[in-house]
């Protein structure tokens, strides 16, 4: 970000929301001010299966995934690997059905700025959930709607390459969308497309960390949009899935953080993954 950071004891509480909500439904900053510590960081499924470890746990399909990941502002990116989980539940409310669809990975952070230094090894966890009605729309085009949640964790505390200190960043976004089928609803292993706009993002930062005269800030971010298409395949008895993720946020709001003034500037983010459903 434009100087950021973020508090252990919130951060645990969030997490736990996060895993509880996956039971139950299936930084680093770079310098933007004069001497400020730097910039702050920012998954989906759908799915067919009915074997009895399926109807025991609720789920009408899990899988294991492996991803790659990019993160990038105008002065600084992070990259790296992660493995996690995907499944979908489908449940009752109000007389309709529904499904949520959700995933949590955890994988490397490795950080790299030309202005505050490399910082490599570091832990990200993500999460995301997205619910929308279990039938399908009349009409192809037509898509279906969907609601959606995505968390992103980044520990980026420890001392980079230039002997700046990094700090934790903890993003929670809540997005509208909708998904569609690019092919006949009776053909076997159809792609599938989901497009989102951001409704309002916090950017939480624990500057605090990175230094005693910055406070810890939280930043709104009220413009963004994800996209992602999908691909399933099947080869004799293994199902798989390839995804290509996109998202863009604009930049946030500006905040004080003691001795600053600071933002989340524009950034961009990628993800390749390959799921094997079970």
């Amino acid at each position: 970000m434009c100087a950021l950071r973020f508090t252990g004891g919130l951060f645990r509480c969030q997490l736990a929301l996060v895993m509880a909500l996956g039971c139950a439904g299936g930084v680093w900053a770079d310098d933007r001010a004069a001497n400020s510590p730097g910039e702050a960081s920012t998954g989906q499924v759908s799915g067919a299966g009915d074997t009895s470890s399926d109807a025991l746990f609720g789920v009408s399909r899990w899988g294991v995934f492996l991803s790659g990941y990019r993160y990038a502002e105008s002065v600084m990116q992070i990259t790296g690997p992660a493995l996690g989980l995907r499944a979908d539940r489908p449940f009752q409310a109000a007389d309709q059905s529904f499904v949520l669809a959700s995933e949590v990975s955890v994988g490397r952070a490795d950080y790299s700025s030309p202005v505050s230094g490399d910082i490599n090894g570091l832990l990200r966890i993500g999460s995301a959930f997205f619910l929308h009605p279990a039938g399908r729309p009349a009409a192809a085009w037509i898509p279906r709607p969907e609601l959606g949640l995505t968390t992103e964790w980044t520990d980026l505390r420890g001392r980079s390459t230039a002997g700046k200190v990094g700090y934790e960043r903890f993003n929670l976004s809540l997005w509208l969308g909708g998904s569609w089928e690019i092919a006949d609803q009776q053909q076997s292993n159809v792609m599938q497309l989901r497009a989102a706009l951001l409704l309002t993002g916090w950017q939480r930062s624990m500057l605090a960390q990175a230094g005693a005269q910055y406070q810890n800030v939280t930043n709104t971010q009220r413009r963004g949009l994800m996209l992602s298409l999908e691909q399933p395949w099947q080869w004799g008895e293994t199902r798989a899935s390839v995804r290509v993720q996109f998202r863009a946020v604009e930049r946030s709001n500006v905040v004080s953080a003691g001795t600053d003034m600071v933002y989340e500037p524009a950034n961009r983010s990628a993800e390749l993954s390959v799921t094997f459903w079970q």
